[in-house]
């Protein structure tokens, strides 16, 4: 077992591997950008809702064309995206959230209401969409419990350049394609600028172990790792 000192991990796993998900004709409903969505979850034991904050497009959309449904079923919520005009599902993702674990908390018991900012990352609509959450109840089922029509279109909708001089980005396992790879971003969290020689080395050896193990190792091929890094004021992470 290995210990990584100062390192933070966030792996955002575009399921493209084995199981085959569901279709959506991705060149009809939408473009290769991402939309962004954020939104508040504010709630407590026994309430919730939800309240748009803002919505951003940018980039490429760093995911798979062909599947775009998740028939997984995992999760305590979905996101789910429907073309407005026609009704139909064309992006559907399984989560989970902080706030649902808030719900289980003394302060939530005693009716504290608190506010957790969330983000739907989707790829990029042509159209207008119906953007829906769901929520399982205590026998698994899922239930529509927001819903909202958005403009992928409308000057609301902030065009974001997220490139920042301070960040590094670090290619620390590359096979290609981040529409056919498994895109997996370490992010440094308390190391300063004089550690980024530890910060290289630590990606490095997590990566080692990683392709090291299966069923990784017999599917090396199809991953893409990075290390992000954007150097702290103070060595260690807060929390």
């Amino acid at each position: 077992m290995i210990s990584f000192h100062n390192i933070f991990f966030i792996c955002l796993i575009i399921p493209v591997l084995i199981i085959a998900q569901g279709k959506t004709d991705f060149q009809k409903y939408f473009t290769d950008q991402t939309l962004r969505i954020d939104y508040f979850h504010i709630g407590d034991e026994k309430s919730e809702e939800f309240t748009i904050d803002k919505i951003y497009r940018y980039g490429i959309w760093a995911g798979t064309f062909d599947n775009l449904i998740d028939n997984f079923n995992n999760g305590a919520y979905y996101i789910k995206i429907y073309d407005l005009a026609s009704g139909t599902l064309i992006y559907s993702k399984g989560f989970d959230s902080y706030f649902k674990e808030y719900q289980t908390s003394d302060p939530a018991i005693n009716g504290v209401k608190k506010t957790f900012h969330e983000s739907a990352i989707i790829p990029n609509p042509k159209n207008k969409i119906r953007f829906a959450v769901e929520k399982r109840d205590r026998n698994t089922i899922l239930h529509e419990i927001y819903s909202v029509e958005i403009d992928p279109n409308d000057i609301s909708v902030l065009e974001k350049d997220f490139s920042d001089s301070s960040i590094k980005v670090i290619k620390s396992l590359y096979n290609g394609d981040p529409h056919t790879k498994v895109d997996i971003a370490i992010i440094g969290e308390g190391y300063t600028v004089a550690e980024e020689g530890k910060f290289k080395s630590d990606l490095e050896r997590f990566t080692k172990v990683f392709v090291e193990q299966e069923p990784y190792k017999s599917y090396k091929d199809r991953f893409n790792i990075y290390g992000v890094l954007k150097p702290s004021q103070q060595s260690g992470v807060d929390e």
